[in-house]
């Protein structure tokens, strides 16, 4: 009988369903909390059964089906909608019910059928605000979603929970950091779960013993995020404000860095996916007259594979026992916060970033100096913001976004100026505004006033090495000729400031 694997029902008792008894996981307390703080208790849920969930096949292929005791292949997906549905309008979906489910669409997740049921491959919507602050999921990616029929897509930040057979916490963080980047990246494919374990195993054998139950090493998430095709970064003992510099940087470049915790001396692994913002007052008052954007951050936002999804995480210095570079974080649990001490950071680069990131804080420090000294800005305290872009999606954002499309664009003879400068694949964007100006509830503020653009594959460290250069009333480039860098020189004489890049899916 048709739609005979549908039914439609409230969101909260189709996962009372699925996820009932003692043996909860935390994860379904997490995302069962979550819908219902940014959605009504009236929320449907459409329950997928039947349904061959791509990871979970594979994971299925690789291990799960040499098991003697019989397990069941297929999974069930669940759909939750703001909108009041029912399985008659489904049947019939009048293109009234189709506007209303694509509009009201809040994502899904898979339930796989383990003993307790685990989350799967999960998508859902990002939070517009946590803990009462704006929140930013520059790491998010678009899903889409095929319902019967009826197109959907959902943005969000990619989630699953481990189910100590194939994966471990490890494995779950590598996914969740690569799934997203595989959208964004097009020499970057998706890797199941299963994948990712055997490549960080370098497991190449028809038989041997449960894949993911005693988890990776460093080592072995390096080797798989090198399979996968990235060039990992590894950060060590990360103090609390260079914690929040990198995992805020990346994260507004749309990566996602992944964090290697402990907590009660066992190793853990967990996925910052975003982050919320205060009001402009510095961590550090006694920084000078150049404020990094991180100093604006609230709380980092993580992925927890054993304790849910978009949790604030707040991170202050522990200084206690054996760790003086131990970091903590503080997750707002439902029931209570946990803490957890970070020990590094991993981040999934792309290839040919030479360039690292404090290499650019250098540089740009130094070339705000002269810019002052120079008269190109004001001698004012300033806030700079940067972040690693494809120079194609730089490029084409500048189109889309020039003067006239907009309130307020891109200069036109800025976009025309950049479009035509050869870059590499890769690009380090920094934006400097004037720190009076910015407001964090406004996407729009501050209004950037220059831009610098370092080239990602440059081995220099010291001396700024800039592509482009845009200052009031002047654009400066540099173009790679058989005798060296020649400059290029363009003037307007508007003083004509822009917003800041905006937060799309990237790099």
């Amino acid at each position: 009988m048709p739609f005979e694997n549908f039914e439609v029902r409230p969101a909260k008792e189709a996962l009372n369903e699925h996820f009932s008894g003692e043996h909860r996981p935390l994860p379904v307390a997490r995302l069962e909390n979550y819908l219902t703080s940014i959605s009504s208790d009236a929320m449907t849920a459409i329950i997928e059964t039947d349904y061959i969930d791509v990871d979970y096949s594979a994971s299925y292929h690789e291990q799960l089906s040499r098991s003697f005791t019989p397990i069941k292949r297929e999974t069930t997906r669940i759909h939750f909608f703001r909108e009041k549905l029912t399985k008659q309008r489904l049947v019939n979906a009048s293109y009234a019910t189709v506007r209303a489910m694509k509009s009201s669409y809040m994502g899904f997740t898979v339930v796989r059928p383990d003993w307790p049921a685990t989350l799967g491959r999960t998508f859902i919507k990002c939070p517009d605000n946590l803990e009462g602050s704006k929140a930013r999921f520059p790491t998010r990616g678009t899903t889409p979603v095929d319902l019967a029929g009826i197109p959907l897509s959902i943005e969000s930040c990619a989630y699953m929970s481990q189910d100590q057979k194939v994966m471990a916490c490890a494995t779950a963080a590598l996914w969740m950091s690569s799934t997203p980047l595989s959208e964004k990246i097009p020499e970057i494919a998706w890797h199941s779960t299963s994948e990712i374990t055997k490549m960080a195993m370098s497991l190449n054998r028809p038989f041997g013993p449960v894949l993911g139950r005693k988890g990776l090493n460093l080592q072995e998430m390096q080797q798989a995020l090198l399979d996968i095709g990235f060039d990992p970064s590894f950060h060590p003992f990360p103090t609390p404000e260079r914690l929040v510099d990198v995992c805020h940087l990346y994260a507004d470049s749309g990566i996602p860095p992944i964090l290697l915790v402990h907590t009660n001396g066992i190793g853990h692994a967990v996925t910052v996916v975003g982050y919320t913002l205060k009001s402009p007052e510095p961590l550090n008052s006694g920084s000078g007259d150049l404020i990094p954007a991180h100093q604006f951050i609230s709380d980092l936002v993580i992925h927890d594979d054993q304790r849910g999804m978009y949790l604030p995480a707040k991170v202050w210095d522990s200084k206690k026992g054996s760790e003086p570079y131990a970091t903590e974080l503080a997750v707002e649990m439902p029931d209570g916060t946990h803490h957890l001490s970070c020990d590094a950071i991993l981040v999934p680069l792309p290839t040919r970033v030479m360039l690292d990131e404090y290499a650019v804080k250098v540089q740009t420090k130094e070339w705000v100096r002269q810019a002052k000294e120079l008269g190109w800005i004001e001698d004012r305290e300033v806030v700079t913001r940067t972040i690693l872009i494809r120079s194609n999606t730089f490029k084409q954002t500048l189109l889309e976004l020039r003067d006239g499309s907009t309130k307020s664009g891109y200069p036109s003879f800025l976009v025309k100026f950049a479009r035509g400068l050869p870059m590499p694949r890769y690009i380090w964007l920094v934006e400097v505004a004037y720190c009076d100006d910015w407001d964090p509830a406004d996407p729009q503020s501050p209004p950037i006033i220059a831009d610098l653009i370092l080239d990602s594959t440059s081995t220099e460290t010291i001396r700024p090495d800039y592509l482009l250069l845009h200052l009031p009333r002047i654009v400066s480039g540099r173009r790679v000729t058989e005798s060296g860098m020649q400059s290029l020189f363009d003037s307007d004489p508007h003083d004509h400031s822009h917003p800041p890049f905006p937060d799309i899916a990237r790099p």
